[in-house]
């Protein structure tokens, strides 16, 4: 992997620069179905958050958004993108929908996989919960390897429903392996504001500069699907699409429809703002 800064990336591909955000807890390699579709037209850059994978866990508690979006602004600027695509999974679209509405002159286009929604979804309010949380904290640290790795095939299970395969789950579980996942993952959780995110909506909407796209999965169980639909009524500026039996992960579920979605949106809005700047 590269790094920049405290970031961990992979960069595959060429073309104007695409930036990928996964969601909790997860990696880059959540893109892993979806890069070799998208690398034919843009050079992708699929992060790890801070705390997952091999980019640096968060040194404050919790990494407030406004802290979490300084360092990707800084990211994108190490790297030297002026303008991006921008993709984000679950929790990443809510960090990618925030950076968005931050530098709207610089996103060429938001493309947001299972979002976050409006409130926190049923496993994050049941996380903000002290005794939970300290329940599930000691249980990971603590428990046998044998036994974290069964809980987080119960969590594929989950999240992946008809897409779940066993390497993926261990995958998925080599990978937390490394990291005190529960820590990182109340970090970002605790320092997402969920009023401001609203806000930050609203002028994505109210502003309409960036072209958004929008994709649920009526099967949804982290973010169920009503929720996703009440983000849509606040989003009417955006592109909204579903998949009848879609489950959270919709990229390992149905990893050609979706990259095809996504570069279908992506060429077709550069080729606006081309012919925008073409004909002033």
């Amino acid at each position: 992997m590269l790094r920049s800064d405290h970031i961990a990336y992979t960069r595959t591909g060429t073309g104007p620069p695409m930036l990928l955000v996964h969601g909790l807890p997860a990696t880059h390699t959540l893109w892993e179905p979806l890069i070799p579709k998208l690398a034919q037209h843009r050079t992708v850059y699929a992060i790890d958050l801070p705390g997952f994978g091999n980019s640096d866990a968060p040194s404050d508690e919790p990494l407030a958004i406004t802290q979490l979006i300084a360092q990707l602004i800084g990211f994108t600027e190490s790297l030297g993108f002026e303008e991006f695509d921008l993709v984000g999974h679950s929790f990443g679209g809510g960090v990618a929908a925030t950076l968005a509405a931050t530098i709207p002159d610089r996103v060429r286009s938001l493309v947001l996989i299972t979002p976050l929604s409006l409130e926190p979804p049923p496993l994050v309010h049941a996380m903000k919960k002290s005794l939970v949380r300290g329940f599930v904290a000691t249980s990971w640290r603590t428990a046998p390897k044998f036994v974290r790795r069964t809980g987080i095939r119960v969590l594929t299970r989950f999240n992946y429903g008809s897409a779940y395969i066993a390497s993926r789950a261990q995958q998925i579980s080599n990978e937390l392996d490394r990291n005190d996942v529960v820590r990182s993952s109340c970090c970002l959780l605790d320092g997402f504001d969920f009023a401001a995110y609203r806000q930050r909506l609203d002028s994505l909407e109210n502003a309409r500069q960036v072209p958004i796209l929008a994709i649920g999965g009526q099967r949804d169980r982290v973010i169920p699907y009503k929720h996703f639909r009440e983000l849509c009524d606040v989003l009417t500026c955006a592109e909204h699409e579903s998949f009848d039996d879609g489950v959270h992960v919709l990229m390992w579920q149905y990893p050609e429809n979706v990259a095809h979605r996504i570069v279908n949106f992506v060429e077709h809005n550069r080729t606006v703002a081309l012919e925008r700047l073409l004909h002033g």
